[in-house]
């Protein structure tokens, strides 16, 4: 069983999920099973049957589209074992990410995704990746390497897997691979990859507005830290939660155009954080195709910081709404900027320096709107 959610209202249109998170891979090393000759370095992973899990979860809590509610989530696991559903603690039995079971959920889905035309269509995979050719990536089944004289066939052919979905029905359609996308050595010596297309492309293809959003850029690697959700699931999750919104006639919309966008620009800003290793989101996304409406604004990070860096230390921060003040950022010692969490809207942000060591004359205007807003003032030191 690895359907953990079906509700379908007759002619109605529906989001359908698919999610997918291999930690488990006997074949690779230290797995269970007979180890490949080769196995290019790849190893049992802990974070993706953990960011599946709490992808699920938000879907199952929060996903609202009046336009296509949640219909259906595939889900598989590897290890395989019991998903709990987060609202009344019901427990389903899940199937291991095989290549068979994928292929036998895929359908499932598709079928789904394909019964009416403005459905829309997640796909989310998190796993080992690799790539032999840069931009045409390879998803590993838990069964990746069962057998070395066909190597490949437990592995995705993502892009004629993404090329296949220009048949399907489902006008909205979003792609999430939290994957590495490497090209160990060992791959430059195989003259050709067969992988398995889930559906092959047909000469007749038409899109609608879609999504492909990658963890990571072609020859890169995906992060997570041991037994921790992924540091891109995690993006995506807050950005679905309203980081990646924008708003359109009085409403906070997640969409196809502006996800992509945003969860890119919250990773590139934790790039910046001390011994934290470089990932860089690919994305290619188009249209205004509703996934999920927010249930109100979202609440947005702010950071400030004062020039020179110093001036941190004699200052108080205040932010002002037509003449009232609404909020006092916190300054952290370890970054020296001050912090704030606001909902989105235009701010007047007023420094005062009790000591009278520095000034700022004028209050700084700031438009605070998602992912987050970052804003440096100039104050000028008194002789």
């Amino acid at each position: 069983m690895t359907t953990i959610f079906e509700k379908i209202e007759k002619d109605k249109a529906h989001t359908h999920v698919f999610i997918i998170g291999v930690g488990k891979y006997p074949h690779l090393l230290n797995g269970e099973g007979t180890k490949l000759d080769n196995p290019m370095g790849l190893r049992q992973l802990t974070s993706p049957p953990i960011s599946a899990k709490a992808f699920a979860d938000w879907i199952l809590k929060n996903l609202y589209n009046p336009d296509a509610p949640l219909g259906s989530i595939e889900l598989l696991l590897s290890p395989a074992g019991e998903y709990v559903q987060p609202q009344d603690g019901e427990q389903f039995p899940v199937e291991g990410a095989t290549m068979e079971n994928i292929k036998t959920a895929f359908d499932r889905w598709y079928n789904r995704c394909n019964f009416h035309k403005n459905n829309v269509a997640i796909f989310y995979f998190c796993g080992h990746g690799l790539e032999k050719i840069v931009g045409y990536p390879l998803l590993l089944a838990e069964d990746f390497g069962k057998n070395q004289l066909r190597l490949w066939e437990n592995a995705i052919d993502f892009n004629s897997t993404y090329l296949g979905m220009a048949r399907c029905q489902a006008k909205t359609q979003c792609y999430f691979i939290d994957a590495c996308r490497q090209t160990p050595s060992e791959l430059q010596e195989i003259q050709e990859i067969r992988a398995t297309a889930l559906v092959h492309p047909s000469t007749s293809q038409k899109w609608g507005e879609v999504l492909k959003l990658f963890a990571t850029h072609t020859s890169q690697k995906a992060y997570g830290l041991n037994d921790q959700i992924t540091r891109f699931t995690d993006a995506l999750i807050n950005c679905l939660n309203g980081l990646g919104s924008e708003k359109q006639k009085k409403q906070w919309l997640v969409t196809t155009g502006k996800l992509g966008l945003n969860v890119t620009k919250i990773l590139e800003k934790s790039n910046k954080e001390p011994n934290t290793p470089q990932q860089k989101p690919e994305f290619n996304g188009t249209g205004i195709g509703i996934i999920h409406v927010c249930s109100k604004p979202p609440s947005v990070p702010v950071d400030i910081a004062l020039n020179p860096i110093e001036a941190s230390n004699f200052a108080k921060l205040s932010l002002f709404q037509t003449g009232t003040c609404v909020s006092e950022p916190q300054l952290d010692l370890s970054s020296q900027k001050w912090k704030d969490i606001v909902l989105p809207n235009v701010y007047s942000c007023r420094t005062y320096f009790p000591l009278s060591k520095y000034c700022n004359p004028e209050d700084t205007e700031m438009w605070v709107q998602p992912p987050y807003t970052e804003e440096e003032i100039e104050v000028i030191k008194l002789v």
